[in-house]
């Protein structure tokens, strides 16, 4: 044993552990975060509409927003120790605060508030972000309380890894994975989620592995390395193989039978022991409480042994739901993180010159080693090199390596500042809708739906109200979760034709994604935060005053704020990636917190002397200039509690409005859910859905997506009652007029319509109600439409496919439909101007093609007609409607030919008769 290994190894046994929670009431709060973290993580329920996006959203807000609301009570009552949550306290405060502001501010208060229904985020779970952050900085102590929850972080990351692997190869006990697929998404509903996620993690888990290893090795590596095995083994096994196992053989057919279910058990069951074997494992050793501990020395070190193998095949595991997910942004990270690695591990070795020298030799080598086997793959037929492969396609328009979507980053990237200058625009469409809502929503209709809707300003309040939000807007932004309702109306057809169809909720860069919802306050104070956890954790990796092993955590920590910082620039945040980032950043604090010391106070205290210092600081700046006080705005000093009545009512304000936030957030989380469960339980007949929607709005009257279905339902509905109505109209038809049935069906035909005029109007109604706080107002708009023109309300339909391409210009069949509904009203040059549109961004669309040629031909434009209806045959040779289009064509050149005109001249594309 070396003499470094040798003082690494008694540290963890010369002195008794010290408590890990500072109270009974801590240790509570950190298991409900850490329940909150797992849900997010692990928890989808496929009895709801939303089978991944609600459970988590429940988990994120009702149990980290329940448990931010019992930190603050509990905070405000009892002095804590603020050691660990200082460290980074102000750049989160302050990216709060303009989170806050920002939702104020947002054009549209409701969705930033709750999020949009495919995520539900919004500002509520970015507070329940913020809680997670207090709440692990402050209810755990020492390296061990940083040691545990990096534990949770590796294994939640394990199970992740686990059952994306598990998918990858077609041992899915639930159907979403039946066969071998090369993109999946684990637990997260989304490969992008789920590889971010990972992305974030790996590093940490993987120099926390070698760190374990590392003090381990104070035994014989014939007594450290067969326990460092099995605790791989173990995790490998008990992971993978009982599911593996359970599902082999499965087919489709047996999705149903007691086979899968048992499956289901067996995952859950062995993923439990899985996790219990690894947090047996810690708490038998060096990192377990006093009364759980093993009493020989020597067993501990084998139990740290154990552990530290269980967590190398965390970070295995979370590389192979790496791969599993094929998520290139995450790859981007997690190579940069290794080769950050690679160039900087040595210095960990400073104090040490020869193993430096050593460390520098190995480091060189796997760069060279990592580019090679890169450039191997890279070239390769494999879907791995043809992932590596679309990397750089996604900035370059002209290639398509791998799927769509090819080139459009740097048009992401560029047209995002549009939601900036041309935000008058979006604000025009935000007026435009309420103008329809109210004409339309009348107070309180549909048995009480709570459907108001407010008259539409006039027109000085759109113009104040335009005038100070296109300044504000940049400083503050458009708001959290609204950017695709701003966007979408503003993206350029170059974009669409490159990626056609795509909901572009998000730049696919979160610093610009950060710019446009938080404004260029917020994108400061984001970069702080990330400046500050970087700036910290590097600097505590170069202190060789530290043992080596919290060093290389350190440098962990490093490593995963790293990879965070690259993937976003071509990637975006989510729910799960937020989670696990302020989970970890609390994890951080307490990490880089001193073991001792520390003044306690309670929150009202701590906040009323911070108050007092910043508002000292900027007299001082005032006086003196920023350089005189800059250090003590940047961060948050050790100060003594305020006595001052004023900085205490202040802060006690802020405590209680927190307070009213987090209980909304948490009460929002449960009606969420219940919401879904009453929207998913409505049966088959029109009364029964009707009545699950209706209980759903009423439940979360805010989400638009129960009104746009509750208008869709009555507008299938009135589609029904139509064909009711044709169908009595034929049966009379065809009765004698003696016939006793005739007038019978007559007037069930009279009824039938009377009941598609009234579900008409419902669904008018129940749509424009949803353009209230609506994700994608053009889906209202085309519901609208098909509810209209089954009624034979040509003009109406017409007028509800423009609003639909007022707020998403591309869409090609959207668009298509309205030049066919101004063909049949004879106006061929508006139709024409349409279907060239379409053609423009989706040169595939045969319904354009042929209202493009069918336009020309009635303006006696027959070569160019001859083009379009060549290529629409060409993507649908058997559609009748173009074979009619092309006889007239012919035709007309027949008949012009015959009256002596000059024909025109022919091309290569001249349709054949």
């Amino acid at each position: 044993m070396t003499p470094n290994l040798a003082r690494n190894a008694a540290g963890a046994d010369a002195a008794p552990p010290k408590s890990i929670f500072p109270s009974a009431m801590g240790a509570a709060l950190f298991v409900l975060v850490s329940l909150g973290v797992a849900g997010v993580a692990l928890y989808f329920d496929t009895s709801v509409n939303r089978v991944f996006d609600v459970p988590k959203a429940v988990a994120l807000k009702s149990l980290a927003g329940g448990a931010g609301l019992a930190w603050l009570v509990w905070a405000s009552i009892v002095p804590i120790r603020w050691s660990a949550a200082r460290i980074f306290a102000a750049p989160v405060i302050a990216l709060a605060l303009v989170t806050v502001v920002s939702t104020v501010l947002s054009i549209d208060v409701q969705t930033s508030i709750h999020g949009v229904y495919e995520r539900q985020f919004g500002l509520h779970g970015y507070l329940g972000c913020v809680g997670l952050y207090f709440v692990v900085a402050t209810t755990l102590r020492g390296r061990r309380g940083a040691i545990l929850a990096l534990t949770v972080l590796a294994l939640l990351g394990a199970l992740i890894g686990a059952y994306a692997f598990l998918q990858s190869w077609g041992h899915d006990p639930w159907p979403f994975f039946r066969k071998p697929d090369d993109k999946v998404y684990s637990f997260l509903g989304n490969a992008t989620f789920a590889g971010n996620a990972l992305a974030l993690i790996f590093p940490i888990t993987t120099l926390a592995a070698l760190t374990g290893a590392h003090r381990a090795s104070g035994l014989l590596p014939a007594r450290w390395v067969p326990p460092f095995l099995a605790g791989t083994a173990v995790i490998l096994g008990l992971l993978i193989l009982p599911t593996w196992l359970a599902t082999a053989g499965l087919q489709p057919r047996d999705y149903a039978s007691s086979a899968v279910q048992s499956a289901k058990v067996v995952l859950r069951l062995s993923f439990l022991l899985g996790a219990g074997s690894f947090v047996a494992a810690l708490g038998l050793g060096s990192w377990g409480p006093a009364w759980f501990r093993l009493g020989s020395p020597d067993l501990r070190r084998s139990a740290d042994a154990f552990a530290a193998g269980a967590m190398g095949a965390c970070a295995l595991l979370i590389l192979l739901g790496l791969y599993a997910t094929r998520t290139r942004g995450a790859w981007v990270g997690t190579a940069a993180a290794v080769f950050a690695a690679c160039v900087f591990l040595p210095l960990l070795f400073r104090d040490a010159p020869s193993k430096m020298r050593g460390a520098l030799g190995v480091s060189g080598g796997g760069v060279g080693l990592g580019f090679l086997l890169i450039l191997a793959i890279a070239v390769s037929d494999s879907t791995a090199g043809r992932t590596i492969r679309s990397i750089p396609a996604a900035f370059q328009p002209g290639r398509s390596d791998f799927g769509k979507g090819q080139g459009t980053r740097p048009y992401l990237w560029l047209e995002s500042f549009r939601v900036f200058t041309e935000h008058g625009d979006t604000l025009a469409r935000q007026y435009e809708d309420a103008e329809d809502r109210a004409a339309a929503v009348k107070g309180p209709v549909l048995d009480a739906m709570p459907f108001f809707a407010s008259e539409p300003p006039s027109a000085s309040s759109r113009s104040f109200d335009t005038a100070w939000r296109s300044i504000s807007v940049w400083l503050f932004g458009i708001g959290i979760e609204t950017y695709r309702y701003a966007f979408m109306s503003h993206k350029s057809k170059r974009l669409e034709e490159l990626d056609p169809m795509t909901n572009h909720d998000n730049p696919h860069n979160n610093y610009l994604y950060v710019l446009a919802s938080l404004g260029v306050v917020g994108l400061l104070a984001y970069l702080w935060l990330l400046g500050q956890l970087l700036t910290r954790a590097f600097l505590r990796f170069l202190d060789t005053r530290l043992p080596r092993w919290e060093r290389a955590l350190a440098f962990g920590v490093v490593l995963s704020f790293f990879s965070y910082a690259v993937y976003s620039i071509a990637g975006f945040d989510s729910v799960a990636c937020s989670v696990f980032l302020y989970y970890l950043l609390g994890a951080t604090a307490v990490l880089f917190s001193p073991e001792e010391g520390g003044a306690e106070a309670t929150l009202p205290e701590w906040l009323a002397g911070h108050a007092q210092t910043l508002s000292s600081s900027l007299r001082q700046v005032l006086r003196e200039g920023l350089g005189g006080a800059r250090t003590r705005i940047l961060e948050l000093p050790r100060v003594e509690p305020s006595k001052s009545s004023g900085a205490t009512g202040v802060a006690w304000v802020f405590v209680i409005v927190s307070g009213l936030l987090y209980a909304h957030a948490a009460w929002s989380g449960l009606t969420i859910f219940q919401a879904e469960e009453a929207f998913s339980s409505g049966g088959r007949t029109l009364e029964d859905k009707v009545g699950g929607i209706k209980r759903a709005i009423r439940l979360s009257p805010h989400e638009s997506y129960y009104r746009q279905s509750l208008g869709s339902t009555y507008a299938r509905a009135a589609g029904q009652y139509r064909q009711q109505a044709q169908r009595f109209r034929q049966g009379a038809r065809q009765a004698s007029p003696t016939d006793p049935r005739r007038e019978k069906l007559m007037r069930s035909a009279q009824a039938a319509e009377s009941k598609a005029e009234v579900a008409t109007q419902r669904a008018e109604v129940a749509l424009m109600a949803a353009l209230t706080h609506a994700w994608a107002p053009e889906n209202i708009y085309i519901s609208l439409f098909q509810a209209q023109y089954g009624l034979g309300r040509d003009r109406e339909a017409e007028r509800a496919l423009e609003r639909a391409l007022r707020h998403s210009p591309h869409l090609g069949a959207v668009r298509a439909n309205l030049a066919a509904l101004k063909m049949a009203r004879g106006a061929w040059e508006e139709a024409l101007v349409d279907c060239k549109w379409v053609v423009e961004v989706d040169r595939k669309s045969a319904l354009a093609h042929r209202t493009c040629g069918k336009a020309l031909l009635e303006l006696g434009r027959l070569d160019e007609a001859a083009e379009h209806l060549t290529m629409a045959r060409r993507l649908q040779p058997k559609d009748p409607r173009t074979r009619k289009i092309i006889e007239e064509l012919v035709h007309k050149r027949r008949a012009r030919s015959d009256s002596g005109v000059e024909a025109q001249t022919t091309t290569s594309t001249t349709v054949v008769p």
